[in-house]
């Protein structure tokens, strides 16, 4: 697998005779080429998608697009294969080109309600598909019978035929202090979000820069004393 982590502004280079399909039309910023070459359409994912308020654009080669990426989140770009089983989170795909094919699969709604997710999707290539992700994305080697435990806001894709079940690990304390984790077993690899929200965390490392905050406010000329 291939990563190919590109700046706050993805440029999509469509060639004659192709087409990308793009997931998150708001977050095109700028396109380049005639303006019949992009279509817009319905999405025909399933029920959850017929409220006519999910739609994909359809961008038609020549052209060139540019993608806005959220602040903090990476684009990435991942080669798939022909025989690639990987289940993504729907949000996360933000294109994927014509003449690879798009299939969908919908959790139990035990394991939908604890990850926030109805459902997954699944391509089959050859060919790239952009992503966007809370932090650059890792991978880790699933094994048959040790089970890999993941926090359910980093896990981005798994392999549609490894176990995957709702659990915690650790003692009690642990247990009890930590979000729903998905128990991951089986062969071929995960994908995660490497960054993974945590305000406290957050708060208690920008400790000094708020101090340095209140300073600033009530000293007298803090505002050059405290940069």
């Amino acid at each position: 697998m291939r990563y190919a982590d590109l700046p706050a502004l993805a440029k999509l280079e469509i060639e004659a005779d192709r087409a990308a399909h793009i997931l998150h039309p708001k977050q095109i910023a700028a396109f380049r080429g005639h303006p019949s070459k992009r279509k817009d359409r319905l999405l025909a994912l399933g029920d959850m998608y017929r409220k006519k308020k999910w739609l994909e654009s359809v961008v038609d080669g020549p052209a060139v697009v540019w993608l806005g990426v959220p602040r903090g989140f990476v684009y990435s770009t991942l080669e798939i294969g022909s025989e690639s089983s990987l289940l993504f989170l729907f949000r996360n795909v933000l294109h994927y080109p014509s003449g690879m094919t798009m299939s969908t699969t919908w959790l139990p709604v035990r394991k939908a309600l604890a990850a926030g997710d109805l459902m997954r999707v699944r391509f089959v290539g050859p060919g790239a598909i952009g992503l966007v992700t809370s932090g650059p994305l890792a991978e880790i080697e699933l094994h048959p019978t040790e089970p890999a435990f993941v926090d359910v806001r980093s896990l981005v894709a798994f392999p549609q035929e490894c176990s995957l079940r709702l659990a915690v690990y650790g003692n009690s304390l642990a247990s009890q202090h930590m979000p729903y984790q998905w128990q991951l077993t089986g062969s071929g690899r995960a994908l995660l979000q490497a960054s993974v929200p945590n305000a406290r965390l957050e708060a208690e490392t920008d400790h000094d820069s708020l101090v340095r905050r209140i300073l600033r406010e009530i000293v007298p000329f803090g505002g050059v004393l405290f940069k």
